[in-house]
């Protein structure tokens, strides 16, 4: 099925014209019973609020009983083996379904991966919203993670993913004249945020931007802080946002930005010259 993106729920911040294929919504639980408990650096959050092992087991093998009544999971009789072995009495296998197997597949082994967490206002406080992007050729997998753990999957050709990325990190438009960020040459004065981040004074969102691929071992962060009518970015984590090496950019350029990120420079060269 190809669709639009969903308006709703986590990781999308307005719908997009971009098609994508959506897949399936999976809970950390029911990764954990599919995939063991090292997912990378995809977070569980939902899980990891669970410090006790034995609830985490119990939710582990709950997740697993679900996944076979959704169908995505399914035992079938055991063939012969390689070696020609006839399978025992009663001796059954596990299928997967093809959308989940797909999933597990990519996220197993991404060309590169793009890590980004959007931190956004809310009242009572900033929600984190994290969209992971796993490249597989000329495949992306966006998996779109809530802070109650549920984890959306969908794919999309490479060629929409400035526009996904787009959605994910621009600001709402702010009708109030002279908006934080119209027309300064510089943004606000840096304020300390209560959890040791940084927060722009009157900013909209504050993106985090971890960047791995897949011929190189260290990963990059990245850190965007953005307005409604312009944008800061730089190459430090939350924890270190080096203002003074914050770079200004128009945030109707954040999608291609992150994207070339991601697809490298020569990619990041083509769009900007297109």
């Amino acid at each position: 099925m190809v669709s639009k993106a969903r308006s709703e729920g986590v990781g999308a911040a307005a719908t997009t014209s971009a098609t994508v294929r959506e897949l399936l919504d999976l809970t950390d639980e029911e990764l954990l019973a599919v995939d063991g408990p090292d997912q990378g650096v995809v977070s569980l959050p939902y899980l990891d609020r669970i410090d006790d092992e034995d609830a985490r087991e119990m939710a582990r093998s709950t997740a697993l009983r679900v996944l076979f009544a959704r169908g995505l999971l399914r035992f079938s009789r055991a063939a012969v083996d390689a070696a020609g072995r006839a399978p025992a009495p009663g001796e059954r296998t596990v299928e997967v379904a093809a959308d989940l197997a797909d999933i597990l597949a990519i996220r197993r082994a991404p060309e590169g991966l793009l890590a980004a967490q959007r931190l956004a206002g809310a009242p009572s406080g900033p929600e984190a919203l994290m969209r992971y992007v796993h490249r597989s050729g000329d495949l992306v997998l966006i998996e779109d993670v809530s802070s109650s753990g549920i984890h959306r999957f969908a794919t999309a050709e490479i060629e929409a993913l400035p526009e996904l990325m787009q959605t994910f990190l621009q600001a709402a438009p702010d009708p109030t004249p002279g908006a934080a960020g119209e027309d300064s040459s510089w943004p606000p004065e840096v304020v300390p945020h209560r959890d040791g981040a940084a927060l722009l004074a009157g900013v909209h969102i504050i993106a985090e931007i971890v960047v791995r691929l897949d011929d190189t071992p260290v990963s990059h962060t990245h850190t965007a802080y953005v307005y409604p009518h312009v944008a800061y970015l730089g190459p430090a984590p939350l924890s270190d946002p080096r203002a003074a090496r914050l770079a200004r950019r128009d945030p109707a350029g954040l999608g291609e930005w992150a994207a070339a990120l991601l697809t490298g420079p020569q990619r990041g060269r083509r769009e900007s010259s297109a």
